[in-house]
């Protein structure tokens, strides 16, 4: 006897078996019971005790051996297991309150009996923070995610009623889970930002109404396709603004460049030189080239286009070059020139 109930201790299938990392001490659940949280505190012990396989010491569908049995120590030890664990789950004033029941099962009917029935006030407070919420500026999976959890709250304090009639043919509950759900949907959109205004009018458009969850799916794949075309509009910006910027600094450069260029213009026109042969400022007779003749490189004449009239107009730096290498002649001289020329002739 004492070797079979050694190979059910052993058996990781049986609900005796205890493996070597369970530690009673640490919390299974997240959130600890606090007195408001019953229905998700529940729901979450519920899969930590399934996924150990001792939802039996909780539920009362394995009762305690009778000392004698071979099982008894094994019982006892997993029932105390799942007491450290259950007392672990709750704050710690919560926890004295059921400290000193004897089995599992105890505690569980305890706090079923206390906090499973939720009163008028309440299901009034989980109905008004239903109609208080709204999406603002949160993403359209964090805003489901809430309104979806005070739903399920809700469903927990009022659960879909049953039928059960033999063979019946009506689809009642059915017909009750739709309507529940479309309400439900209306609700959710209407609690939608404005940016959502014209999807929610196609959503309402629909018959018959979309289930929510297609209805959630759609709307984050809006909310993407908007957070994309965002992206591109500030990234296109930048590069308009990049584009701009380079354009004012080459029209910058070609102002400076410019206001230079037109200094030295004004620089020679403001001179006071001026030519009594030609009656242009910035040159005098001496330096006249409808006097002493142009340069060649000045084109002046066929194919020249007549670019320069008199020296030293535009100040260009060659001109200046120019004067400093040529001899000028006075109007004596030249005349002296011409007379000495016909003599000879």
């Amino acid at each position: 006897m004492a070797n079979s109930s050694q190979s059910v201790i052993q058996d990781v299938n049986s609900v005796y078996y205890i493996h070597p990392s369970e530690n009673p001490t640490v919390s299974l659940v997240s959130e600890k019971f606090n007195g408001d949280n019953y229905a998700d505190w529940k729901k979450g012990m519920i899969l930590a005790f399934s996924m150990k396989n001792k939802l039996v010491f909780i539920d009362g569908s394995l009762t305690k051996p009778d000392s004698g049995d071979p099982m008894f120590n094994a019982w006892e030890r997993c029932n105390n297991m799942v007491i450290s664990y259950l007392l672990r789950s709750m704050d710690n004033t919560l926890s004295k309150s059921v400290m000193f029941f004897a089995t599992a099962e105890e505690i569980w009917k305890d706090l079923e009996d206390r906090y499973s029935i939720i009163s008028g006030p309440q299901f009034y407070s989980l109905q008004q923070s239903l109609n208080q919420i709204s999406q603002g500026n949160t993403s359209v999976s964090e805003f489901f995610t809430k309104i979806k959890g005070m739903w399920d709250q809700i469903s927990a304090a009022r659960p879909i009623p049953v039928c059960t009639c033999n063979g019946c043919s009506c689809n009642l509950i059915k017909n009750f889970f739709k309507s529940q759900q479309d309400e439900r949907l209306i609700h959710f959109l209407m609690k939608l930002d404005n940016r959502y205004a014209a999807v929610r009018t196609n959503f309402l458009m629909m018959n018959p109404l979309p289930t929510i969850s297609a209805t959630y799916n759609l709307l984050v794949q809006d909310e993407r396709k908007k957070e994309v075309s965002e992206v591109y509009k500030q990234h296109s910006a930048m590069v308009f603004l990049a584009a701009d910027e380079k354009k004012m600094d080459h029209l910058g450069q070609h102002k400076q460049q410019f206001t230079g260029n037109t200094s030295r213009f004004l620089y020679r026109r403001n001179t006071t030189m001026y030519c009594d042969h030609c009656k242009m400022p910035g040159h005098t007779m001496d330096r006249c080239y409808k006097i002493h003749g142009y340069p060649p490189k000045y084109g002046y004449g066929k194919g020249g286009k007549n670019k320069r009239i008199a020296a030293v107009v535009y100040g260009d730096k060659d001109t200046d070059e120019e004067d400093q290498n040529t001899t000028h002649l006075t109007k004596a001289q030249y005349d002296q020139f011409v007379n000495f020329m016909k003599q000879n002739k």
